[in-house]
Parts: structure tokens; C-alpha cells; sequence
């Protein structure tokens, strides 16, 4: 691989792993203004309660489908957690005017 590939691959590899922990800040802040448990989210979203920590602590790089379904057992649209995810992703100097978490 050559060097210049080498950067952007390790650039696209730092932006994954900050999507991972704000994906993961995002859902365990989601589940705690509804006071629901890891256990209670993983039953409605037919996963364990081992898989909806570690999406939490982001040591894992799940299906998207495994994402909404969590997403989705928390009342959050995929527009939404996308939108938030995109804006957290920006440097704060680059970000828009939020409009707050609690509309997902």
C-alpha cells in the first residue's frame, strides 16, 4: 500500500472509531432518559444484553440492521440518529445550530 493510502486508511480508521463511540454515547444516553435497562433493550431488540453493551462502549462494529434495531427499541428514528451522528462527527466549529437529542 502505498504511503498516501496508507494515511487516508488510517484517517477513515480514527473517523470509524469515533462514529463507533459517539454511536454508542448516542444510545446509552437514549436509553437512560427512558430508564430502560441493557436487558430491557436487548429483549426488544432480540439481541443479548452483552451485544447492547458493547454497542454502548463501542467495541463493536455491528450490522446496521442490528443498529436500528436497537435504535428502533428505543424509539429512535434512522433519520435521526444519523442526523445526530453526522453533526457530532463535524468539529465543532463546523457544526450547525443543533436542534436538541430529544427529537429523534
Amino acid at each position: 500500500m502505498k504511503p498516501n493510502l496508507k494515511i487516508q486508511r488510517a484517517r477513515l480508521d480514527e473517523r470509524v472509531k469515533l462514529f463507533l463511540q459517539l454511536l454508542g454515547e448516542l444510545i446509552n444516553a437514549r436509553r437512560l432518559e427512558l430508564k430502560m435497562s441493557q436487558a430491557m433493550v436487548a429483549e426488544m431488540a432480540g439481541l443479548s444484553r452483552t451485544a447492547v453493551y458493547n454497542i454502548e462502549h463501542g467495541l463493536v462494529d455491528e450490522r446496521s440492521t442490528t443498529l436500528m434495531r436497537v435504535a428502533w427499541a428505543l424509539k429512535m428514528s434512522h433519520a435521526g440518529v444519523v442526523a445526530t451522528l453526522e453533526h457530532l462527527m463535524l468539529p465543532p466549529e463546523h457544526r450547525p445550530q443543533k436542534r436538541g437529542l430529544k427529537t429523534l
